[in-house]
């Protein structure tokens, strides 16, 4: 109002004031542009590049989701669960003992032992001359030493 009581180009006072905004332009305004295109505003307006790669890939997992249940969908269901591996027929302590040749050139499968525990099927003067120590010294050192001492007779 203050924009028509200030004018110089001789408007009457009482002239309507209509206030819009983009987008919302009325028909009584737009008719003065032959070329207005209502959906311009729209069709420009800002896209927030971060929403636009999120809906992206919204719309790839939705599609990826989708073939995965598909393929899903085709699977056969085996009901029945492999077996356990059979335990070592040949347990610690029970007396047996193989040569350290023997240790060191057949695996323990084929042995019936446990494949972590090859040093504990040799004989105590065996084990002695061996590892240079009884079982119960053995038995006392740090894993990485014990390692490191299976490695070099290479019962491992």
């Amino acid at each position: 109002e203050r924009f028509i009581v200030e004018s110089t180009d001789g408007r009457d006072p009482h002239c309507p004031v209509v206030m819009t905004t983009a987008g919302r332009e009325p028909p009584m305004f737009t008719q003065h542009f032959p070329s207005w295109d209502d959906e311009f505003h729209n069709s420009n307006a800002f896209k927030d590049p971060y929403q636009v790669r999120l809906a992206e890939l919204e719309k790839e997992k939705a599609a990826r989701d989708a073939k995965l249940a598909e393929k899903e969908k085709d699977k056969v269901v085996v009901k029945d669960a492999p077996a356990a591996p059979a335990a070592p027929a040949v347990q610690v302590g029970s007396g047996e003992t193989f040569s350290l040749e023997v240790l060191q050139k057949t695996p323990a499968a084929e042995l019936g032992i446990p494949p972590t525990q090859k040093e504990q099927f040799l004989s105590d003067a065996d084990f002695q001359e061996a590892f240079k120590m009884d079982k119960a010294a053995y038995a006392g050192l740090p894993a990485w030493k014990q390692k490191r001492e299976k490695e070099r007779l290479k019962i491992f």
